[in-house]
């Protein structure tokens, strides 16, 4: 029962962990994308 529960928890830990790492990556394209434009332009 305990093993299933910290399994459990672990995979919700890294699915929120890699959601968190997506949402970062792309605040940091549109982050980049805006300093590119302004700089081209």
């Amino acid at each position: 029962m305990y093993t299933k529960v910290c399994s459990k928890m672990k995979e919700s830990v890294s699915s929120a962990f890699y959601m968190g790492t997506l949402k970062m990556q792309g605040d940091l394209r549109k982050h980049y994308a805006k300093h590119r434009k302004k700089g081209s332009a």
